[in-house]
């Protein structure tokens, strides 16, 4: 409903029999769409629609009917606003040690201004992280990368908000990225334990537990939704790799009536990784020319280079020396098989953050 306004005309000393109004509705020409008491000065339109374009005159008629007189013409394009209707967050997924995409549904087909991204620490007080306009119809589904992000610190809680053209805002619910964290252990163990991701509208199915080494990326395990940790035993990769790297997965369903939405989605934590430290196993005797002849370490989580194993007769002399950890002691001096006896060794390498490493003992040999 439209209510048009004018002022009384009131020079003609005969008066005004009535005011007329006329329309001329998207261009179509002047129609009479009503006559108005002299005593009136309003008129309320009715049967609006969306888009129309209005061209309004009134017309004065003298008493007499002789003589008539036109006003100015008003001109009014009709814009009704479409209100959102729904505003679904659909998912805020790690995607590097600095960044979060953030998805949502906006509703297309509401007249939007802008759309807000809130971003909180503690679920509680939320801070806007980014502002724009939306160019309609607004993408759906709708992203933004937060490049501000502190994923290896903390976990964070998402929500937008969108303004249509009249001001009134509409706020989706929340979504909260998962922070993996946990320990390398000396027993060739890493744990790893993660926040439970939470999502308004999604149900989760269960979690996904990522090992990365440089060889590969395995699945190592798919857990139920209430399991939020795992240990995994890392000794059969000690040969492989001194440390490994992880992501968990957290696989959900996005449900929705108004609107119908039914999907399958995963989002990912940080990444993290755990270097186990460097060990080194040392035999305590050999028996030259059997099947436990060599003496050699076995050194795990080393580096390749800074390598050195010295043998000493009960003398201080050098006997045997290398920089090899695949070369050992075979128990022989000058192409003769040593005494029966203890023999002293000093082996040092590097570990894998570059500490200079010493293991000293004595080996015995047995004939």
């Amino acid at each position: 409903m439209m209510e048009i306004t004018w002022n009384h005309y009131d020079t003609w000393p005969e008066g005004v029999l009535e005011y007329q109004v006329w329309l001329d509705l998207n261009g179509t020409g002047n129609t009479l769409i009503a006559s108005v008491p002299p005593t009136e000065n309003t008129y309320l339109y009715t049967g609006l629609t969306d888009s129309d374009v209005f061209n309004f005159t009134i017309v004065a008629v003298r008493a007499d009917l002789a003589v008539t007189s036109v006003s100015n013409a008003w001109n009014f394009n009709l814009n009704v606003v479409d209100a959102a209707k729904y505003n679904i967050i659909r998912n805020a997924s790690v995607t590097g040690s600095n960044s979060v995409e953030v998805s949502w549904y906006p509703d297309g087909g509401a007249d939007l201004l802008q759309y807000e991204i809130q971003r909180s620490d503690n679920g509680v007080s939320y801070a806007v992280i980014q502002s724009d306009i939306i160019i309609n119809p607004a993408a759906s589904p709708d992203t933004y990368t937060d490049n501000t992000a502190e994923t290896g610190e903390k976990s964070y809680y998402y929500k937008t908000v969108t303004t249509d053209s009249c001001g009134e805002m509409f706020s989706s619910g929340i979504v909260r990225t998962m922070l993996l964290t946990g320990t390398g252990n000396d027993n060739f163990t890493n744990q790893l334990t993660w926040n439970a991701f939470e999502m308004t509208n999604a149900t989760i199915t269960g979690y996904d537990v990522y090992r990365i080494t440089p060889d590969a990326e395995t699945l190592l395990v798919t857990l139920d939704a209430s399991v939020l940790s795992y240990l995994d035993d890392v000794a059969p990769i000690i040969t492989l790799t001194d440390s490994a790297c992880y992501y968990v997965d957290a696989n959900y369903l996005l449900n929705t009536t108004a609107p119908a939405i039914s999907e399958s989605l995963i989002s990912r934590s940080n990444k993290v990784c755990y270097a186990q430290e460097s060990k080194i196993f040392v035999p305590n005797a050999i028996v030259p020319g059997s099947a436990n002849g060599v003496f050699k370490p076995v050194i795990v989580f080393s580096e390749n280079t800074g390598y050195n194993m010295k043998i000493f007769n009960r003398y201080g002399e050098v006997i045997f020396e290398s920089i090899d950890v695949n070369l050992g002691w075979d128990g022989t001096y000058k192409g003769e098989t040593v005494p029966v006896g203890s023999y002293g060794y000093v082996i040092t390498y590097l570990s894998t953050d570059g500490t200079l490493m010493e293991k000293k003992g004595n080996v015995t040999v047995i004939h």
